[in-house]
């Protein structure tokens, strides 16, 4: 588990996939760090259907990690690449239990593909909150969400800035 997991955070993910899926079939098949990190391969891997049916099976057998940031995304990023219902849902228990600004980006970025104008305004709004928290944030912060403040620029700037 733990080669699956460097493997993965190098980039590897098929490779680590091939790791994970060889613990699951041992012992540790319900470990939590072991659907969470095989998820994420699948996810990494754009087997979403197979991320979404992984996250599933965590959550049953370890139902707190529902309310826990990394899990709870990585669960609304599959549904959503899925265009599955209940995305929504996903995405606003996300926010929930996350207070760093990708979980708010990736949501703004799927409500902003929504045809409603509410959705594109919710987003919006989503966006501005990233920019206005981000004008406060020390900088080793701002350094750390570089890539959701520059994704809520652009985004904000396309939409109009309802």
């Amino acid at each position: 588990m733990r080669l699956a997991g460097a493997l993965l955070e190098a980039g590897n993910a098929q490779e680590a996939i091939e790791h994970y899926e060889a613990a699951a079939s041992g012992p540790f098949a319900d470990d939590s760090a072991l659907l969470l990190g095989m998820a994420r391969a699948q996810f990494a891997l754009g087997r979403y259907g197979a991320a979404e049916d992984t996250l599933t099976r965590l959550f049953k057998v370890d139902p707190p990690m529902r309310n826990q940031a990394q899990p709870a995304l990585l669960h609304a990023r599959a549904l959503a690449a899925l265009g599955a219902s209940g995305t929504r849902e996903a995405f606003e228990a996300a926010l929930a239990c996350a207070s760093d600004a990708a979980p708010r980006c990736l949501f703004a970025d799927w409500l902003a593909e929504q045809d409603a104008p509410a959705d594109r305004a919710r987003a919006a709004a989503l966006y501005e909150d990233i920019l206005r928290d981000g004008e406060h944030w020390p900088r080793y912060a701002r350094e750390h969400n570089r890539e959701w403040l520059a994704r809520a620029q652009s985004a904000h700037a396309s939409i109009g800035g309802c």
